[in-house]
């Protein structure tokens, strides 16, 4: 018997302006959903991530549109909601790195849940942090401050991978078990969005 192909569907997106329309078309079986994102963002913490690893695309876009595509009726779908979508309001270098180290005592740890991740997601998460955790000793300049944890994974992906955004994209998204896709519209050249104002003159960033 010949299985009836999916219906495929590419939309291009930013962060949130799509979220019910993805949300609805996430959710119905017979659809293959791609996301067509191009990375050129560099606001507040995307913009931190970009400063401090130079030839990253910006992964605020990227980290929203997934956000939308995870499932959140398995326990690890649960946990990788709280794990995109967690920022650093406030925290000390020192808490920082506890934390990325996974200390079972860590009370942000403990709060995102991330030892009742399956074995399998936890050890490759352990591996994600403990990379960024390399990087940030050695560079660790970067301002915590509302800075994104979905975006600092994102960064690990691609620190992991040889500064390679597209590969990187795709194990992010391994990861989390996406039944559909994001999908960067370039090559990875790192790009960035500017603007020129009616009066002529530019604005280089958001």
């Amino acid at each position: 018997m010949k299985l009836k192909s999916k219906t495929k569907i590419v939309l291009f997106s930013g962060g949130t302006g799509n979220i019910r329309f993805v949300n609805l078309l996430n959710n119905i079986p017979e659809l293959e959903l791609s996301i067509l994102v191009n990375g050129y963002d560099d606001g507040k913490s995307t913009g931190e991530i970009r400063k401090c690893i130079p030839g990253m695309l910006g992964p605020s876009d990227f980290r929203k549109n997934i956000s939308h595509l995870i499932n959140h009726n398995s326990n690890n779908g649960r946990i990788f909601n709280n794990i995109i979508n967690y920022r650093f309001e406030k925290i000390t270098k020192k808490k920082f790195k506890s934390f990325l180290e996974l200390k079972k005592n860590n009370q942000l740890v403990k709060k995102l849940g991330i030892y009742n991740l399956s074995y399998e997601k936890f050890l490759i998460i352990q591996n994600y942090f403990n990379i960024f955790l390399d990087f940030f000793k050695k560079k660790n300049n970067l301002n915590l401050l509302d800075i994104s944890l979905g975006n600092i994974l994102i960064a690990s992906a691609f620190l992991k991978n040889n500064k390679n955004f597209n590969v990187a994209l795709k194990d992010v998204q391994n990861f989390f078990e996406l039944k559909n896709q994001v999908l960067n519209i370039t090559d990875g050249e790192n790009l960035f969005l500017h603007a020129i104002r009616v009066v002529g003159s530019s604005i280089i960033n958001e």
